[in-house]
C-alpha cells in the first residue's frame, strides 16, 4: 500500500520521503496515469538534447573567427551557409560559447 494510499497529503509525501514536493507531485501523476510502469527509470531520456553539430562546422567557425575577427556570426553563418546550403546551423549563443 502506497503512502497516498494511506492517506498522507502529498506535502507530508515529501516530507516522509525526503524528496522535494515538485517532484513528489509529479511521480503521483505518473503513477496515477501509468500504474507501476510509470515509476520506471526512462533513461531514453537521459543525456542531452537539441543541435548536434559536427566538427567540421565548429571548426568552419572557429576558423573564420580567427582570420576575421572583425567579422561577427551573421557573416560568418552567411558565408557557411553559402558554401553548405542546407546546413542546420546552431543557435547564435552556441557559437558564442565556442568563441569564448
Amino acid at each position: 500500500m502506497t503512502l497516498r494510499q494511506r492517506g498522507f497529503s502529498q506535502p507530508e509525501i515529501a516530507l516522509k520521503t525526503g524528496v522535494s514536493l515538485s517532484t513528489t507531485k509529479s511521480i503521483i501523476k505518473r503513477f496515477n496515469v501509468e500504474g507501476k510502469e510509470g515509476l520506471k527509470p526512462q533513461y531514453d531520456r537521459c543525456g542531452q538534447g537539441g543541435f548536434r553539430t559536427n566538427a567540421l562546422l565548429v571548426r568552419q567557425y572557429q576558423a573564420m573567427r580567427k582570420w576575421h575577427p572583425i567579422w561577427g556570426h551573421d557573416k560568418i553563418a552567411s558565408l557557411i551557409l553559402a558554401k553548405y546550403p542546407g546546413t542546420k546551423l546552431p543557435d547564435r549563443r552556441t557559437v558564442y560559447r565556442w568563441w569564448h
